[in-house]
């Protein structure tokens, strides 16, 4: 019998054991790296070690390190951050790292959740790097640049060469929200989504949605809070983006290669005693030459010294080329040009718009939004700003005002841009500020605006900014929409199809713009309702800034579009009023989605002929 009770206790207690220490959380000892160099060797520690290590990030030099943890299937440890100076040497087939010191290159210091300190509440544009390494990254310097970097290559760190199968992937530390990617597009400037603090999608510690937060741009309410971040004010407005994508700058082409001349010999049996004279009274040999068996003759190349001569000197490049021609006549002489593809950015607005060419009268026009920047598609002479902000206020990034004034106004014949009414004489409201990590306004400095607007007699406000609403604001917006010959759009908002209604859009009067992409669908992130108007291109729409460009997304930029087209149609019908021409709009537009007004594109696409044909327009006249 005692034999029999030691087998049962074995059969029990053996098991149990097994099961214990197969749950036991897994330590790492010295000899294992804190990451993985790629998904083949974390499958390995998974499997040997029952460890599952996360994936070595890729960061530039500029850039402090992302928080790490380690990470088995029970236990997480906390997030910590390398201080400055540390180098850090992970797996096999990364290189080491050497952390740089916070706000290294003029960045924003970092906190331990990633976020902005507060004595860094934005980084100039020109210290924002040329990449980052992660989503996450990208989002806390949008957030406190409002420029949101493209994110690093595989094929390089630290400037070094690393074959595809042994560069790292780039992979969201502990802290990071799981859809950083979405929240990065739905906060702060460019952020359009319903959270003020992380955006739908986020869920990680650090990087979820705000508890209490008023809708954003478009909206949308905020979710509960799971990342800590500090929550806005209920009533704050913010500009309606999403994340732009940003142009690395560029600089002028060269017309042509340095320090060589090309000549053009039509006729090869010949060349010899050309050869001769070019070595014997000029000192020049070719250092190439090709013979062009179907078009005939023998193309030269010849490389001077470089820099040789002053500008203009005869011994200088542009003189040696005029000795060749006025000693050679009868042979092609010039520099060796240079030519490049024509491949500029997609701007596709202008067509589904049918938006005639070239600028044309509108009527003046105003705007509510952040900065202006200068940039060479606004010209001062017909952009008048005004800014609304107390002396401590830090003002918001510009370039969610600066894409709404180029699409209203820009002309940048360069990039072969020009928005809907370029030129028109646009009259900027600036009342965006930095609230927390966010751009944002109150109803107290919106109506200051507004006040300001009427005062300048502009029959066009454009508002691509939205919130929850308020009394005051809806007893201000039915004055003005009812303001002889003043007509208010707004943006529909970016909260998405279940999202609630966005203000100013929503009160009535008020022209409210979603936006449709470059297959006449409906923008994503768009809010939905009775109240959507008419919809115009929105999504990954090219606007001109200081550097290369950018594509943005949002109905703040759809907004900006139509205010432009409706000023032009005032031009040519200054007697319309605000209701007539809201109608017309409508009615010239094409259909979109279910037949007729639908709660996804309203009247559907705004047409710029339609509407500006001088026959509607004639008859329209007659009946107001």
């Amino acid at each position: 019998m005692p034999g029999l009770f030691m087998v049962a206790l074995a059969v029990v207690v053996f098991p149990a054991c097994l099961r214990a220490q197969s749950l036991a959380p897994s330590t790492v000892s010295a000899a294992t790296p804190t990451c993985a160099a790629n998904e083949a060797e974390q499958a390995r520690y998974l499997r040997e070690r029952n460890l599952r290590l996360p994936i070595c990030l890729v960061v530039r030099p500029a850039l402090r390190l992302l928080p790490l943890t380690t990470v088995n299937p029970v236990t997480t440890t906390a997030p910590t951050l390398a201080p400055p100076g540390t180098t850090i040497v992970p797996a096999a087939g990364v290189l080491p790292l050497t952390i740089a010191p916070a706000g290294a290159a003029g960045l924003p210091a970092l906190s331990p959740t990633g976020a902005p300190t507060a004595s860094a509440p934005g980084a100039a544009a020109g210290s924002v790097p040329a990449c980052v390494a992660t989503e996450a990254m990208q989002t806390r310097y949008e957030r406190a640049s409002g420029i949101r970097p493209p994110l690093c290559g595989r094929e390089t760190v630290l400037g070094s060469p690393l074959a595809p199968s042994t560069a790292p992937a780039p992979a969201a530390a502990a802290g990071d929200a799981t859809g950083a990617s979405n929240s990065a597009r739905t906060a702060g400037t460019g952020g359009d989504g319903s959270a003020a603090a992380g955006g739908a999608g986020g869920s990680g510690a650090g990087g979820g949605s705000g508890a209490g937060n008023g809708p954003m741009p478009g909206g949308g309410p905020s979710g509960a809070a799971s990342g800590g971040d500090a929550p806005a004010s209920a009533n704050t407005l913010t500009p309606q983006a999403a994340a732009p994508v940003q142009g690395a700058a560029q600089t002028p082409r060269p017309a042509r290669e340095p320090d060589q001349l090309v000549v053009y010999w039509p006729d090869g049996a010949t060349l010899d005693p050309l050869l001769a004279r070019l070595k014997r009274e000029f000192g020049l040999t070719p250092v190439q030459s090709t013979a062009l068996g179907n078009l005939g003759g023998v193309v030269l190349l010849f490389k001077t010294a470089p820099g040789a001569g002053a500008a203009g000197s005869p011994s200088s490049l542009e003189g040696l080329r005029t000795r060749l021609r006025n000693a050679l006549p009868e042979v092609a002489v010039d520099f060796n040009a240079l030519y490049y593809t024509e491949a500029g950015p997609r701007q596709y607005f202008a067509e589904h718009l049918q938006l005639p060419a070239g600028a044309g009268p509108a009527a003046p026009i105003g705007m509510v939004d952040t900065e202006v920047g200068e940039i060479a598609a606004l010209k001062d002479e017909h952009l008048t700003r005004k800014s609304f902000l107390a002396a401590g206020d830090v003002p918001a990034s510009e370039g969610h005002g600066t894409a709404v004034a180029s699409l209203i106004a820009g002309r940048d014949p360069a990039r072969r841009f020009a928005g809907a009414a370029p030129g028109a004489p646009v009259f900027a409201a600036s009342i965006m500020r930095r609230i927390g990590d966010h751009d944002g306004t109150s109803t107290f400095l919106l109506a200051q605006a507004l006040d300001w607007l009427l005062s300048q007699r502009v029959r066009v406000i454009n508002l691509s900014l939205g919130g929850p609403g308020d009394a005051l604001m809806a007893r201000l917006i039915d004055k003005l929409t009812h303001a002889p010959g003043v007509l208010v759009v707004a943006a529909a908002g970016n909260s998405g199809p279940d999202g609630p209604p966005s203000y100013p859009a929503a009160y009535p009067g008020v022209l409210a713009v979603t936006a449709t992409n470059a297959a006449d669908e409906v923008y994503g992130r768009a809010n939905r309702g009775p109240y959507v108007g008419v919809a115009a291109p929105g999504e990954d729409v090219w606007v001109p800034d200081a550097g290369a460009g950018r594509y943005v997304s949002g109905t703040s930029f759809a907004a900006a579009l139509v205010s432009g087209l409706a000023g032009r149609v005032l031009a040519r019908a200054p007697g319309l009023g605000s209701t007539a021409l809201r109608k017309h709009l409508c009615d010239s537009a094409r259909d979109l989605g279910a037949p007729g007004k639908d709660p996804v594109f309203g009247c559907g696409l705004v047409q710029a002929a339609a509407a500006l044909d001088a026959g509607a327009l004639g008859e329209l006249a007659k009946k107001n």
